[in-house]
């Protein structure tokens, strides 16, 4: 009488790890940088606030603020800063919290002649830090 083997063998269950190995191997990659990706949006979302309350304080004093004129905020993930005055103004964010983004980018008003305002509208650059710079990979489409 014959006895059939049921289950399976070693070299088949070996096989399948490799293959489980090489998937992952190709996946954690790409999902890293897709969470760095996130990261980096999810901290640039925090200049907003920050872009419109300047947008509000120059259409009614019809100049840019100084630090002291617009509300910081200040999260876990990132805080922005708001710095300069007149026609260079800034906003800096830093992002904060894993290396992959621990880096800074800023949100610049452009001038125009000599003015961040032109026919009272205001003109915003992103540019990051160049001693710690995003990586191409990580950076959001409006900072590329």
């Amino acid at each position: 009488m014959k006895v059939l083997n049921k289950g399976f063998t070693l070299i088949e269950l070996m096989i399948v790890i490799a293959i489980i190995g090489i998937l992952a191997a190709v996946a954690l990659p790409a999902y890293q940088t897709y969470l760095g990706r996130a990261e980096a949006t999810e901290v640039l979302a925090l200049t907003s606030e920050p872009k419109a309350e300047i947008a509000e304080f120059v259409a009614v004093e019809l100049r840019t603020p100084s630090s002291a004129s617009v509300s910081s905020p200040s999260t876990p993930n990132g805080s922005v800063n708001i710095t300069g005055g007149g026609s260079n103004a800034a906003i800096t964010i830093t992002a904060t919290g894993t290396v992959r983004t621990n880096k800074r980018v800023q949100f610049n008003l452009v001038s125009n002649s000599g003015t961040a305002i032109t026919n009272g509208r205001l003109t915003w650059t992103c540019t990051t830090n160049t001693a710690t710079p995003f990586s191409a990979d990580y950076s959001p489409s409006s900072c590329k």
